[in-house]
């Protein structure tokens, strides 16, 4: 589970570095902006991060 969260970490430092190369004017508020928005809304974050159908949570307890 550690490699997962530090390779999640370094996805979101790639991301940050991309940015900041793309965007040298930027400040630090809009280079965290962007990162969050990447946290929020990369491909399949909306959906739960897999394949699949959504599924309601409270299906569960």
């Amino acid at each position: 589970m550690a490699i997962a969260f530090e390779l999640a970490e370094m996805g979101a430092r790639m991301v940050e570095a991309k940015f900041r190369r793309e965007h040298p004017d930027a400040d630090d508020a809009e280079v965290a902006a962007h990162v969050r928005a990447w946290w929020l809304d990369r491909p399949g974050a909306p959906h739960g991060d897999c394949p699949g159908r959504p599924l309601p949570l409270d299906r569960f307890s």
